[in-house]
């Protein structure tokens, strides 16, 4: 299950930052072991956080990263 929530910054902050987004992943609800997710090249600037058990990338040719 992957649930998202997202909240506006401060009027002060937004000449700056678009928006917040907090994701959560929980792959053993379904029962699964792990959970994939498709994630497409991005044009953005991000600054992500990662808590928890640490993802890893595998890329189309079958390489990992």
């Amino acid at each position: 299950m992957i649930a998202i929530r997202t909240a506006f910054p401060n009027p002060l902050l937004r000449e700056f930052v678009r928006f917040y987004a907090q994701r959560e992943v929980h792959a053993l609800a379904s029962g699964a072991e792990s959970a994939f997710e498709l994630v497409p090249a991005r044009l953005e600037q991000i600054l992500e956080f990662q808590f928890g058990v640490p993802y890893k990338v595998h890329l189309s040719e079958g390489h990992n990263a």
